[in-house]
């Protein structure tokens, strides 16, 4: 089991402990390396820990079987984490260290932002917000439900969380006198964070509208935390339950296959043992991470570092048979509904081309491309997407 790799595969300059030997054994949640402000890089499961300094890679030998379930979550009446301890803590002064110092123990990473942790990105706002002069910039948390996967339903998931989410943003309105802190508009346009900004859409959106926000520079430097929905579930897994980041939530869907399967794996997880066991060799051939739009179909025979790592995609797509040639001109649709049972939102593109665009999802589609990649008539859904967006007045996808 591969843990993490180099700095240039993961953002994080991961050193071991200089006291220490390899190879060593540890316990789930210990802490197996540091980077140079001592954040940590956590061991997902019991087992013996070694190190290649040449490669700068951990890997961990598990003992046993290690089984995975499906992730969800749930609302407990009895918290279990840090923020029992956190409630009774008094001067605002006195929690926001206790905070800082808890979300440095917990080894969250912000999963938008790659290569920082979380416990930079607070401290990072909140220097700014105490070293403004004129008290200009004011501390603002920016939660979002939505990704650009497109393959978790973060809205079921974290619903099922409503009241804890609710206590973290107060937990968050502690840590400065002037902080900010707001739920990115839902709205039904689809996935409204993608990349390494805040997009301006979303600034401008939020009431009241962060005005003063410019979306192209570093957004702590202006005060400003952005977490999504996968840096707000392991959150929540952290401060209410304990759960140190060693896992995180994948979704596996294959073409034809009906619901898509949602699994919590380990980081470290070699994904090529999820897909012997759940997928049927003729059924899957060609892998997708994430989104087509962003990333080349791999043969899974062929596929390369599939490991679960600190940022793993989230969400693959299994495609029947291989990629559909470029033809110079369309064949008449053959009614496969091979569109219809890769579309990751259910976005119903085969209406498209069946005469009944008005039963066409257009503001769930994400134009992620997958339709169009498995027509076996070379019918260019894309473009029919995009001219169908526009003529309902939707704007482009502007992914990256």
């Amino acid at each position: 089991m591969k843990i993490a790799a180099s700095e240039q595969e993961t953002g994080f300059a991961f050193s071991p402990p200089t006291d220490v030997d390899f190879p060593r054994r540890v316990q789930a949640g210990e802490a197996i390396a540091f980077t140079p402000d001592r954040f940590p890089l956590l061991a997902p499961v019991p087992g013996i820990i070694d190190y290649d300094d040449t490669s700068s890679t951990f890997s961990l030998k598990t003992e046993g079987a290690v089984k995975f379930g499906i992730g969800a979550a749930s609302e407990n009446s009895e918290d279990r984490g840090p923020v029992t301890g956190l409630r009774q803590i008094g001067p605002d002064d006195e929690f926001r260290t206790a905070f800082l110092n808890s979300l440095r123990e917990s080894g969250v990473p912000s999963l938008e932002y790659r290569g920082t942790s979380l416990f930079a990105l607070f401290s990072r706002a909140l220097a700014a917000a105490d070293d403004s002069a004129a008290s200009m910039i004011m501390p603002r948390v920016v939660l979002s439900r939505r990704d650009g996967e497109g393959g978790i339903d973060w809205n079921r998931l974290l619903g099922a969380s409503e009241a804890r989410v609710t206590e973290l943003l107060q937990l968050f309105a502690r840590l400065h006198p002037r902080m900010d802190c707001r739920m990115a508009p839902r709205g039904p346009s689809g996935p409204e964070y993608y990349g390494d900004a805040l997009p301006e859409v979303v600034i401008k959106r939020l009431n009241p509208p962060l005005e003063a926000l410019d979306p192209k520079r570093d957004l702590p430097e202006q005060g400003l935390i952005f977490l999504g929905p996968a840096s707000l579930y392991a959150l929540l897994d952290w401060f209410f339950e304990a759960r140190p980041f060693i896992d995180r939530l994948t979704v596996l869907r294959a073409s034809g296959a009906g619901r898509s399967q949602l699994f919590r794996l380990i980081n470290g997880y070699d994904l090529r043992l999820l897909f012997q066991e759940k997928l049927d060799a003729r059924r899957g051939r060609l892998l997708v991470k994430g989104n087509l739009i962003q990333n080349t179909p791999q043969a899974l025979d062929e596929a390369r570092d599939l490991h679960q790592n600190i940022f793993g995609p989230v969400s693959f797509h299994i495609l029947r048979g291989d990629p559909q040639p470029t033809r110079d001109a369309r064949l008449p649709c053959s009614s496969c509904m091979a569109c219809q049972q890769v579309c990751p939102v259910d976005a119903q593109p085969f209406a498209l081309v069946a005469g009944q665009a008005e039963k066409f999802r257009a503001q769930s589609c994400l134009e992620c491309g997958l339709c169009d990649f498995v027509c076996e008539s070379g019918i260019p859904l894309r473009h029919t997407i995009a001219t169908q967006r526009k003529a309902d007045g939707l704007p482009p996808r502007a992914l990256w």
